[in-house]
């Protein structure tokens, strides 16, 4: 029994061994096979790092090839926009000192004819002045003429009403109230004390 035993054990071994030695050999197999397989994820890793390493670099190249044609129209337009600033500030300090000079003209022009008319003005006054005077001492001397008709008329009436009372026997004291200055004294009086 004991050699049965012994001998199943053995077989049992050898059954375990077998089993054991193809267990082993799948797991080395696998194992090899892992290996493989990490040698190849490895391998497309390395390759997908270079690809997109490449990929970055192209795309960073294109980011910075739009960057510099943006920065170049950037500056294209600045330029456009200082040559038209420019060009613009010159063209409105000229209209500036165009209309300047325009205003200062008819400012100049407005003084000359305020002028003129002020002038004009003074002289009409003067003309008018001169007209009023003349009038009025043309007036005056009519007047004076005509008082002094009147009054050589009221003296002659005076001398006559003067020989009627000297002739109805008056004397001259009793006439004495009537004596009055002549009117030419008057007259001359009146232009030496006006």
């Amino acid at each position: 029994m004991r050699k049965d035993k012994a001998q199943d054990i053995i077989t049992q071994l050898a059954f375990t061994h077998q089993l054991h030695e193809r267990h082993a050999a799948s797991a080395i197999n696998q194992l090899n096979q892992m290996e493989l397989s990490i040698q190849e994820a490895e391998q497309q890793w390395k390759t997908a790092l270079a690809n997109h390493s490449q990929n970055l670099d192209s795309l960073s190249d294109l980011h910075i090839q739009r960057i510099n044609s943006w920065n170049d129209k950037f500056n294209e337009q600045l330029g456009t926009l200082q040559n038209d600033f420019s060009t613009e500030r010159v063209q409105q300090q000229v209209k500036h000192l165009q209309e300047r000079a325009d205003l200062l003209g008819i400012l100049t022009r407005l003084e000359n004819k305020n002028s003129e008319m002020d002038t004009d003005t003074k002289h009409d006054l003067q003309s008018v002045r001169d007209d009023v005077k003349n009038k009025d001492s043309e007036e005056k001397h009519a007047l004076k003429i005509q008082l002094e008709g009147t009054i050589d008329e009221l003296w002659k009436q005076y001398q006559s009403v003067r020989g009627i009372l000297i002739l109805c026997g008056h004397t001259d004291s009793q006439s004495r109230h009537f004596k009055i200055t002549t009117p030419r004294q008057k007259i001359e009086e009146y232009n030496t004390n006006p």
